[in-house]
């Protein structure tokens, strides 16, 4: 058992979660192409709204990835 942190980390690791559509890498992939790379082109080719892109390279989603 962990805190919030390890255990949302696990969840996304093993792919749970009615919502997760990224995994950790994918997070970490975004957020290293940002802002070379426009966040529509980047949420159409990961699968996701422009508003979740926004709230991904704004850290206001997965704050707790590195």
């Amino acid at each position: 058992l962990g805190d919030g942190s390890a255990n949302m980390r696990d969840c996304c690791d093993k792919g749970r979660g009615a919502r997760q559509k990224l995994t950790i890498s994918k997070v970490r992939e975004v957020r290293r192409r940002w802002p070379a790379e426009s966040q529509t082109s980047l949420a159409r080719e990961f699968g996701i709204t422009t508003s979740s892109m926004n709230a991904i390279v704004h850290r206001r989603a997965y704050a707790w990835v590195n």
